[in-house]
């Protein structure tokens, strides 16, 4: 009887991260949408394609672009993903490029 509440538990932890990450994922696909100037830069950083975030950066693309509802950067969205390659390696890249590390959203949160 133990093992089995244990499993149930251990299930309901499990959806409910599934969830939170889902309303994460959905959060982060809307803020794209708005923020226009910048969108393929936040995309290949949401996406860890890192080689897009190098071409990006050198094409100019801005590194402290923020969406338009949330004001979050794409050093918002790097540092939101932790701190596995190659994701930390797109945080590198922006800090590199001049991304503001400063930078705070419309809730007040630093990167």
């Amino acid at each position: 009887a133990k093992e089995a509440e244990r499993v149930k538990a251990a299930q309901a932890r499990a959806k409910a991260k599934a969830e939170a990450e889902a309303a994460t994922v959905q959060l982060w696909a809307d803020e794209l949408l708005e923020a226009e100037d910048a969108i393929d830069l936040m995309d290949a950083v949401c996406t860890n394609d890192v080689a897009a975030v190098k071409k990006l950066i050198k094409a100019g693309a801005d590194v402290n672009a923020v969406t338009a509802r949330a004001s979050m950067t794409a050093l918002h969205f790097a540092a939101g993903l932790g701190e596995q390659d190659p994701k930390a390696t797109a945080l590198k890249l922006l800090l590199a490029a001049g991304a503001r590390a400063d930078a705070t959203d419309s809730l007040g949160a630093k990167t």
